[in-house]
């Protein structure tokens, strides 16, 4: 299952128009920016960038996102991959388009060959140069189960939860530090410090490694967590043992003193 994938193949039929990145219409950048942000990724809109970024240092969730490149002759039949195909009548390069692999042997693109507009056709290796798989860790989102992740726009309890969290460790999340259930900017920007401090990725997204290194602050913070669960301590019980434990300690001590 690839999100990016699937959000590409809701888009067929949608029309090309240069310089759009959806919700109506897209050129061939457009679409592949559109598409990773659905896991949270931020691609710069423009082919040549989105190839040259993802090998580039930066904020994490707009660099650094490639796992691994190639030529298109090396591509992984069974792997999602971004597609470019390079100018070669520039000096310079040049990415004069890109497009998403799905896998199993087909290309979503906006423009290109095969098609107008937004289309899903079989791949033809000779219209591309390049490809670019992403990093385990953006891999992971989109292939993953992302049940538990959020980022920017989401709402609801677990959003809620995390906020509270948040605030507990001194974190602002906005509106006068409250828990209102809003991924909005300032919430994002108090998990981007969490991280920061914790030496997590910095990305804004809200993932298990992340909620994991939360739960270990707020044991720091609070000690560990009651267990609700355990039975009821029987103290008058503990104290009848104790007794017992006693009066067979003083026995075994008379025995050894008549040994002596």
């Amino acid at each position: 299952m690839s999100r990016i994938i699937d959000f590409a193949r809701l888009q067929v039929g949608k029309p090309y128009v240069f310089g759009k990145s959806g919700p109506d219409s897209f050129d061939c950048s457009g679409l592949t920016k559109r598409a990773a942000a659905q896991i949270g990724l931020d691609l710069y809109h423009g082919a040549t960038k989105q190839w040259l970024r993802g090998k580039q240092e930066g904020a994490p969730n707009q660099f650094a996102y490639w796992g691994e490149t190639g030529p298109i002759h090396e591509l992984p039949p069974n792997r999602t991959a971004f597609l470019f195909n390079q100018d070669k009548t520039k000096t310079n390069l040049v990415m004069a388009h890109t497009g998403l692999y799905d896998g199993a042997g087909r290309v979503i693109q906006a423009g290109g060959y095969g098609g107008k507009g937004v289309h899903d056709n079989p791949i033809d290796m000779r219209r591309w140069s390049h490809y670019a798989i992403l990093s385990d860790f953006w891999t992971e989102r989109d292939e993953g189960d992302m049940s538990t992740t959020l980022w920017r726009g989401a709402s609801g309890d677990a959003v809620k939860a995390l906020q509270t969290a948040l605030i507990a460790l001194g974190y602002d999340v906005g509106k006068n530090t409250q828990a209102d259930g809003k991924f909005g900017p300032a919430t994002e920007a108090a998990v981007k410090k969490f991280q920061a401090d914790e030496g997590l990725p910095v990305t804004g997204i809200w993932a298990l490694e992340d909620q994991n290194a939360l739960d270990n602050a707020l044991e720091d913070e609070n000690g560990p967590p009651v267990n609700d669960d355990a039975p009821p301590v029987d103290e008058a019980a503990l104290l009848t043992e104790l007794e017992g434990l006693n009066r067979r300690q003083a026995v075994i001590i008379a025995a050894l003193k008549g040994v002596l």
